[in-house]
């Protein structure tokens, strides 16, 4: 599966804009029941298994040098090295902090994790972080990143024929609409089922929930970033995968379903591994994605990081971020260990 959706907010909640925008008002397609997990989970037995994790600063602002193991690509690192690394790190005495990985669509059963759960995070937290403003107005600048420009079309990068399988499975959408979506965006609402805007993400229900509360909110990043990071790759190069996406469907709604399975697990590894297959792409467009996909996770990781540190150190912090953002070498929980903070799964 492509990590557009996945990887930012932004991406998920454009295209639900986008689909409304350009809505035939169909009714929305049931949801079929979850399939049971289809892959194992190497990562079971490892401390770092969930969703929510417990970050607590080291005693000085000093980073520790320990390596927490060879690069692993998507595997979880080793247990003996994420439990000696953890260790290492000398907790404050201030409080800690929570990190929520969450996930840009689905509801609340699929996810495991309802409305009351997400309260009693925010409602302990004396500052809720989250990767960007969800309620920014979308304007014509920021428009530019999501529709292609007036002299170029879907139907030309993808031809008649792969705008109408886009339109068979998004059938909410106005062909002169999706006629005019940029590739990443029609395989965001791909990836998301087409659900549509009025269905709050994680991501929405948080800042929302913050926002009632008076808590201050910290952004790690801003609209124009996010949906630059959407949009590095060329369009004419996103719609080459585009096209081999929508010539085999049910692998991408597959994905989406395995990606949901991961997440109510908490199997946030082997959640990367299937993203890191790419299953179903040649050569040329897997090349293709993993541009994109560095773009949308290490490279924002590596952004967020100095942000992340200097607002984590102060102790009390929710921050809510993107599941896909927290494993893997590269990932913001391997940076924080390397940062001397204790890290722990929690029970949620």
């Amino acid at each position: 599966m492509g990590a557009h959706v996945m990887a930012a907010p932004a991406a998920r909640d454009s295209a639900a804009g986008a689909a409304a925008a350009g809505s035939e008002q169909a009714p929305g397609r049931p949801r079929t029941p979850l399939p049971p997990p289809p892959l194992p989970s190497p990562a079971g037995t490892l401390p770092w298994y969930g969703v929510l994790f417990r970050v607590t600063p080291p005693a000085a602002a000093t980073d520790i040098a320990a390596d927490i193991g060879n690069d692993t690509g998507g595997a979880a690192p080793a247990a003996d090295a994420v439990t000696a690394t953890a260790a290492d790190a000398s907790p404050s005495q201030s409080r800690a902090n929570w990190i929520l990985g969450t996930i840009h669509f689905g509801s609340e059963s699929e996810h495991g994790i309802d409305g009351a759960r997400l309260q009693r995070l925010v409602d302990a937290a004396a500052t809720v972080v989250n990767e960007v403003d969800v309620d920014t107005p979308i304007d014509a600048v920021l428009d530019a990143y999501r529709w292609l420009p007036p002299e170029q079309s879907l139907t030309s990068l993808i031809g008649p024929e792969g705008l109408a399988r886009a339109h068979e499975l998004l059938p909410e959408i106005a062909p002169d609409t999706l006629a005019r979506m940029k590739p990443w965006l029609v395989l965001a609402l791909l990836e998301a089922r087409g659900e549509r805007v009025g269905e709050d993400t994680m991501d929405v229900r948080v800042q929302h929930l913050a926002a009632a509360g008076g808590l201050p909110l910290v952004h790690l990043e801003d609209m124009p970033a996010q949906l630059r990071a959407l949009d590095c790759v060329s369009s004419q190069e996103q719609a080459q995968v585009l096209a081999e996406r929508l010539r085999a469907p049910s692998q991408m709604q597959d994905e989406s379903a395995r990606a949901l399975v991961f997440y109510h697990r908490g199997d946030l590894w082997a959640w990367l591994a299937d993203v890191d297959r790419m299953s179903g792409l040649g050569d040329s467009a897997r090349a293709i994605e993993l541009r994109a996909r560095r773009c949308l996770i290490e490279q924002r990781n590596a952004q967020w990081l100095p942000r992340l540190l200097q607002v984590l150190a102060q102790g009390g912090s929710l921050v809510a971020v993107g599941a896909i953002h927290l494993p893997g070498y590269d990932g913001l929980l391997a940076a924080l260990l390397r940062a001397g903070y204790r890290v722990e799964a929690q029970p949620l």
